[in-house]
């Protein structure tokens, strides 16, 4: 009798062993079916095939709701949906399952932007916002926070916060933030720069008899576009004596220009100073190196081309400013169109806006420096070469 017990008591240990592993089995099948849902409906995300992306992660969603799911599932919908408030609960379902995973703080990143954006609460949203700098300081999120509270800032006309952030977050070469922050801190630059108003880069010249513009340029080192332009002066030959000139302290400047995120920087001292969008040629590699201001040119009416009927090339319509930096066609030119700027053309060399022309062409005087910086095409290029 004891060994039909023995016998039954060691089948069903046989038995349950076997049924658990068949179900672990089952659910190491579903883990792996739905690793490849997440991947692929990541792929989707970064492809901006947002639908596709969203149907594949509802089907992980249903094997799991695991936080790396919740996590791509929120950012999709942010994407996907028309309602800014279906992003959001996502995010926020993500924080109630998993308070305290690897992506809480873009959770409460997202949830102080809202706050922000969608509520005008930027009181609320300043609270998340400082929650996220002191607990993730080292954190892509907590960057971007800081860009927001600048730009919370910015409303309340508190310049000098302002100025503090957003000088710390270009100071971190690797945050997405940066580009933005060096935007906005360059905006912030040059409305000080060109306001009447004295400033830390400027100083007060009175006019004395026999004085001119180009004579005060060659005294402070400052070109006199920049210095007719701060103080609206349209006819240079018409100064006062006794007229309070306010002269930019712009010593050492120097221009970069990045092919591969396409703008051009301004420095002033090794100090940050502006940022601009680019425009560069397509089959027309912009050689890099290290270069100087050659010479600046406006072009002018052609009336033999004109009176012949030929047509202007669009880069040399009157008017138009261009900056030379050596006898070898490089230069930086006023884009003809708009659709030129942050792309690449089939007719530009190193083009920008017009409005961002008049304040390079005021600031950028002859010997000035330039470099140019390669991007990740002449890079790959040059290794082939090697």
């Amino acid at each position: 009798m004891w060994r039909l017990l023995f016998l039954a008591f060691i089948s069903a240990i046989v038995i349950g062993v076997l049924g658990f592993g068949a179900a672990f089995i089952g659910h190491q099948k579903r883990l792996l079916g739905q690793n490849e849902m997440i991947r692929n409906a990541s792929d989707f995300y970064k492809e901006g095939k947002y639908r596709e992306a969203y149907d594949l992660i509802k089907s992980a969603d249903a094997v799991a709701a695991n936080e790396r799911v919740l996590a791509l599932k929120a950012r999709i919908l942010c994407k996907l949906s028309e309602n800014p408030k279906d992003g959001l609960d996502a995010w926020t379902d993500l924080l109630e399952k998993h308070p305290e995973s690897d992506y809480t703080p873009e959770a409460l990143l997202a949830q102080a932007e809202y706050q922000r954006v969608e509520m005008n609460e930027p009181d609320n949203a300043k609270k998340i916002y400082l929650q996220i700098l002191e607990k993730y300081p080292n954190s892509e999120p907590a960057d971007r926070a800081l860009l927001s509270l600048s730009r919370i800032a910015i409303k309340e006309n508190n310049i000098e916060q302002t100025r503090r952030n957003l000088e710390a977050l270009i100071q971190r070469p690797m945050s997405d933030a940066r580009e933005q922050a060096e935007f906005l801190l360059g905006k912030m630059n040059m409305e000080a720069l060109y306001s009447p108003d004295p400033d830390p880069m400027s100083s007060v010249y009175v006019i004395k008899q026999g004085d001119s513009l180009s004579k005060v340029s060659n005294l402070f080192h400052a070109p006199v576009d920049l210095i007719s332009g701060i103080n609206r002066i349209e006819n240079i030959r018409a100064l006062r004596v006794g007229q309070r000139l306010k002269i930019p302290k712009l010593e050492n400047l120097a221009a970069v220009v990045d092919l591969e995120k396409r703008a051009i920087s301004l420095y002033c001292n090794q100090v940050f100073l502006q940022r601009y969008r680019i425009g560069i040629g397509l089959g027309k590699r912009v050689p890099i190196g290290n270069y100087t201001v050659q010479s600046k040119s406006i072009a002018k009416d052609d009336k033999k081309a004109a009176a012949a009927g030929t047509a202007i090339d669009p880069i040399n319509q009157p008017g138009a400013k261009r900056i030379n930096l050596n006898k070898n066609a490089v230069y930086i030119h006023q884009a003809y169109s708009p659709e030129l700027i942050g792309k690449q053309s089939d007719s530009s060399v190193i083009a920008v806006s017009q409005s961002d022309m008049d304040e390079l062409y005021s600031m950028l005087n002859k010997g000035i420096p330039v470099v140019i910086m390669a991007s990740t095409q002449d890079k790959k290029v040059e290794e082939k070469k090697k």
